[in-house]
Parts: C-alpha cells; structure tokens; sequence
C-alpha cells in the first residue's frame, strides 16, 4: 500500500459540511466510493457519499460530518488515501523528475510535469510534450533506476 495524493479540498458546498474536492486520480468512482477511507490534514475519514460537480470536481460527504464548522480548517488541504497498485499500475506523479533517455542511452532531459489533452497523457520534458503511448513514444518507464526511455518517434518530439 502507498499514501497517494488523490485531490485537494477547494471549498465547503453548502450548510451541510460538504466539501468540493479537485480531484487529481483518474479513478474516481473507485477512489470516492462509499465506505472509502481518506486522510485530509492528518485525520482519516470515512465516505459516505460523492457525487460528481464536474470533470475533475466533485461534493464529498464524510462520515459522522454535519455542519460547515466540521470542515472549514479542511479547505485547501489535500486529500490522501492509502492505495494498492496493480501491476503495470502507476501515478503520473511518480514520472516527474525521472530523466528521460533515448533508446541508445543518451541523457535528453527531465519529466518536469505532465498534462492531460483528450483524453492523453503527455510527459512535459524541457518544455516539449511527449505523448505517454507506450512502445509508439515511450519505450519502457524504469521505477527502479527513475528513467523514462523514449523511442525513436518519442525522441524526434524532442527536436
């Protein structure tokens, strides 16, 4: 299991002790479910309920939480949750200062960040997008030596 960031509390909705979560994990309904656990400012909470606001925004109500009073201290703080991985699975964040190579091990930069375009994930390397399409840009990403391996295709985005 690994504590992951999964969203940042940017308000309170209503009266009721709401709170209007900016999600940051692509598995919301999994991650949100009722009866879920997360941590926000240190303190683990229990789901009862999401419901989705937009896109990447959505109401969270918590356990045994019935008034705003309950939560105002919880805005601007992020929302953790202790997360089992499968195999292949990773966070997009875990990329993020790993050094880039080229297919014949020649250092080409840094992942500094990534973005979201339609539904693509791009590595953000030196100020130049890289789509995240295994074996067609990305050869392999090595979690243990921290490097991203791009193809030949993925390398000429560079240029």
């Amino acid at each position: 299991m690994d504590l992951k960031r999964i969203g940042k509390v940017v308000n309170t909705f209503g009266i009721a002790g709401v709170l209007k979560i900016y999600t940051t994990t692509n598995k919301i309904d999994e991650r949100f479910k009722k009866g879920k656990e997360v941590i926000i400012n240190n303190n683990k909470y229990i789901i009862n309920s999401f419901s989705h606001k937009s896109f990447n925004c959505i109401l969270l109500k918590l356990e045994g939480v019935t008034n705003i009073n309950e939560v105002q201290d919880l805005v601007n703080k992020d929302v953790f949750q202790d997360i089992v991985l499968e195999d292949g699975e990773f966070f997009l964040d875990d990329i993020i200062g790993m050094d880039v190579y080229s297919i014949d091990d020649k250092l080409l930069g840094v992942v500094n960040d990534y973005r979201e375009i339609n539904d693509i994930y791009y590595f953000v390397i030196e100020n130049k997008l890289v789509p995240y399409i295994k074996n067609r840009f990305v050869e392999k990403i090595d979690f243990k030596d921290k490097r991203v391996i791009l193809t030949q295709l993925g390398e000429e985005t560079l240029l």
